[in-house]
């Protein structure tokens, strides 16, 4: 009987990957950031709608990224880079404003923004400008005295904005009453981030002088008992420009730049902090049940700051900028493209947490998952003392507040930008126990 003989085939040959494809030639679905009513859970909604389509969407001025995994690899993405000037100039705001933007902290990339980035870093330090936390707990106490025996309050106003603004005043080494003014600086200086800044940009214009005269006379007076250590950092830093010194070299600044990093705390330390408390405390009054759980376990604190962030970032989308042409899962994001990488989705994703649409200060997840303070090199400079500050409210409120209720519909404002309440009226039962 004769052998057969296995028939051998040749190896299979992989099929070609398709040629990668222009974003613009995606059929993608609209996001309207302009539908009206797009605040809160409706808000929230309409983006998990999108997600579920696709990892992107279309929008008036880019495209935005919906799934955790592909913002956060754009995030960290060296081609891309936050377009502060870029967002200005869409909007016709051009000059001093726009200028500002492109050399401020935000606007820079590559070493240029490493090196500030390494001495507002090392300024804000704990070793340099000690624990803040006693100063956080007196500004409490002196918010809730104010309230308690009135059983409700504004609580933006009231309970949200005294701690970031009183944190930033003292890290300048400003006097007490300052807290305010600094309030108010920071509201305008952030209003560039927001899409509409051109109805603003006379009056950032002189906030950005005013705060530049500031810190010419903090620097001045940096070596006198009155100066807070965080000036003093600063002002060692720019020490090279009164020198001589070479500022391109690696921890040097000039005055100016000094200056542009205490505008970035400015513009990032109070409007966002305050607007993330509004938010949390707003959550817990929607969800008595956690605040209940809360109360009894206050060492669950700090997860319930993180659950806080996770759930309602106050930045729900942060914008990119394609420096190059970048070609990302065969997609090609030509130069020039603005990308809105979306953190509210991004934070719901089902693959890291369970019941991701649930509020549930319970979760043992780290901070880290968390991506409201971004990723990559523009990872937010103030997340410790931001999540410090949530969390010190909340666990201060917990135990004095026995219950929380909306008294009225939250007042969103707009989320481009910082996601803000224009107010928020809580009732709440004070605890028979405390003061």
């Amino acid at each position: 009987m004769a052998t057969l003989t296995p028939l051998t085939l040749p190896p299979a040959r992989p099929a070609p990957m398709p040629a990668p494809v222009p974003v613009d030639d995606l059929d993608l679905a609209v996001f309207d950031r302009h539908e009206p009513g797009l605040r809160g859970e409706r808000l929230h909604d309409a983006l998990d709608r999108l997600a579920s389509r696709h990892w992107m969407a279309r929008a008036d001025l880019g495209v935005v990224v919906l799934e955790r995994e592909a913002v956060v690899a754009l995030l960290r993405d060296r081609r891309l880079s936050f377009p502060a000037a870029e967002l200005l100039g869409l909007q016709g705001v051009e000059g001093a404003v726009q200028e500002a933007e492109r050399n401020g902290l935000m606007g820079l990339s590559g070493e240029a923004h490493s090196r500030l980035r390494r001495a507002l870093s090392a300024a804000m330090a704990t070793r340099n400008v000690g624990d803040v936390r006693p100063l956080v707990h007196s500004v409490l106490e002196a918010s809730w005295g104010a309230v308690r025996a009135g059983g409700s309050c504004e609580a933006v106003g009231a309970l949200a904005e005294p701690v970031p603004s009183a944190v930033v005043a003292w890290l300048l080494g400003l006097a007490a009453g300052a807290a305010p003014t600094v309030a108010r600086w920071s509201s305008v200086l952030q209003s560039v981030f927001k899409l509409g800044a051109a109805n603003d940009w006379a009056e950032v214009e002189r906030c950005q002088r005013e705060v530049s005269e500031l810190v010419g006379s903090l620097l001045d007076g940096a070596q006198g008992a009155e100066a807070s250590k965080f000036v003093q950092v600063l002002a060692l830093s720019a020490d090279g420009e009164a020198s001589g010194h070479d500022q391109g070299r690696a921890g040097s600044l000039s005055r100016k730049e000094a200056a542009n990093l205490v505008i970035a705390i400015l513009a990032g330390g109070v409007d966002t902090t305050r607007a993330q408390i509004a938010h949390g405390l707003r959550l817990f009054a929607e969800h008595p049940d956690q605040w209940h759980i809360l109360r009894c376990r206050p060492e669950l604190a700090s997860r319930a700051a993180t659950e806080v962030l996770r759930y309602e970032p106050i930045t729900p989308f942060t914008a990119r900028v394609a420096r190059e042409d970048v070609e990302y899962r065969n997609v090609i994001f030509p130069a020039g493209t603005v990308i809105f990488c979306c953190l509210a989705t991004a934070n719901r994703d089902p693959s890291i947490w369970a019941e991701p649409g649930r509020f549930d200060i319970s979760r043992a997840q780290p901070v880290q998952s968390v991506l409201s303070f971004g990723a990559g090199s523009h990872f937010c400079a103030g997340a410790q003392l931001a999540h410090m500050e949530l969390e010190q409210v909340l666990g201060f409120l917990a135990s004095r507040a026995a219950t929380l209720h909306l008294e009225a519909p939250p007042v969103y404002g707009n989320f481009e930008g910082i996601y803000e309440l224009v107010e928020l009226r809580l009732g709440f039962a004070p605890a028979a126990a405390t003061s």
